[in-house]
């Protein structure tokens, strides 16, 4: 969480302790997390300015009791993978001993290894024409490019060999404000066809009838329809489709506009199409807080960021249902592969540089923040 969204919540819980004294007395803020995994997303930031965003830097953080929760429960079963994670995750798995490898790289004793893409497909998905089955799978890669082609692969297979039925639709896309004339007024639709960034659908979408989605925006809480909710598309009309939960409920979407800026900030695009797009394949951050049944690590492309790795590692409650997709020449004589393992320890809880003065209390995997009762409001 960004340290601005957790002050706004504490702010908002005092002024309601000030407008409901009777209500809010000796209140409890109990939450809970995990610092192993990946920090909030800042376009274009540093080491230094993520970690200053982060609720480690908040003037808050000392006024709460940190403590660990005891039980593992997602690999429960497997504890021997469960303390290798635990060690990931904290940095203190010991690095390979390779020559001409990165620096930070470790061996991943406990994953087998695949070489191809289309092993990878296989193993996550052997019924792929069971979209509700599949949900419970997901390639896991490093960039939103990798991530684009695993989810072509899926549509194409889909189309050409289950013969599912395949539409294009097309975005209508244009510039909003350009007050400094930073655009020229020529410029030609294909550019801003070929604009595509995080977190908006493309120009070009390809909608396969009876495949797996996501959607790309909230929706209805009480309908549970919310960003990366999977969703399987059932019909295609010309200005709306029909999406089904996985529980069986049907939805209505239309075009909605997606909004972002270019030019450095200078002008706004806004694109219309519908907020949808492939469920099979996924970025580190897109898996965070999910349980999979399967899991297809595609580690030719190294994690580049913190906890990347814990979170493509963790996502499962076994090892035998994850695999690591790597080339041939990256697995080294002892049979294992390795990949690199970046983790900032000021991030961490253990980091005594950044606890409360009385210290955390560590008694087991993740970590829990309870406000206490008798803190003073701050000014």
């Amino acid at each position: 969480m960004r340290k601005n969204a957790w002050d706004a919540v504490l702010n908002l819980l005092r002024d309601l302790k000030v407008a409901h004294p009777s209500r809010f007395r000796n209140k409890v803020f109990l939450c809970y997390g995990d610092f192993r995994q990946i920090p909030p997303v800042m376009p274009k930031a540093g080491r230094d300015q993520v970690v200053r965003n982060t609720v480690r830097c908040s003037s808050s953080w000392p006024a709460f009791d940190h403590v660990r929760l005891q039980q593992v429960y997602r690999q429960g079963d497997d504890a021997e993978y469960a303390a290798f994670l635990d060690r990931v995750g904290d940095g203190s798995e010991p690095a390979a001993d390779i020559p001409g490898a990165e620096r930070g790289s470790i061996f991943l004793p406990h994953c087998k290894v695949i070489h191809e893409e289309s092993e990878a497909l296989g193993f996550c998905f052997p019924n792929l024409n069971d979209p509700r089955q599949c949900a419970e799978s997901k390639v896991l890669a490093a960039t939103n490019s990798l991530v684009d082609v695993y989810n072509s692969k899926v549509l194409h297979t889909l189309v050409h060999t289950y013969r599912s039925h395949s539409l294009w639709r097309y975005s209508s896309d244009s510039i909003d404000v350009d007050p400094h004339g930073h655009i020229d007024p020529h410029m030609s639709a294909d550019f801003m066809h070929m604009q595509q960034p995080p977190g908006v659908p493309p120009h070009q979408m390809q909608l396969v009838v009876g495949a797996l989605y996501e959607l790309m925006r909230n929706f209805s809480a009480p309908d549970r329809l919310m960003n990366h909710t999977p969703v399987v598309l059932t019909e295609v009309h010309d200005h709306h489709v029909v999406v089904e939960s996985l529980e069986g409920a049907a939805f209505l979407l239309p075009r909605i506009c997606f909004r972002w800026v270019i030019a450095s900030g200078a002008t706004t695009m806004t694109r219309r199409q519908y907020p949808l797009r492939p469920a099979y394949a996924a970025t580190y951050n897109g898996c965070q807080g999910t349980t999979l049944r399967r899991v297809v690590f595609d580690a030719r492309r190294s994690p580049f960021s913190h906890g990347h790795l814990y979170v493509a590692l963790s996502r499962v409650r076994h090892r035998d249902h994850i695999r690591v997709l790597v080339p041939p020449d990256q697995v080294h004589e002892c049979g294992l592969a390795s990949t690199k393992n970046i983790v900032w320890p000021e991030l961490l809880l253990q980091d005594a540089g950044a606890t409360a003065a009385t210290g955390p209390r560590v008694l087991g995997k993740r970590k829990v923040l309870r406000k206490p009762a008798g803190a003073k409001r701050r000014k």
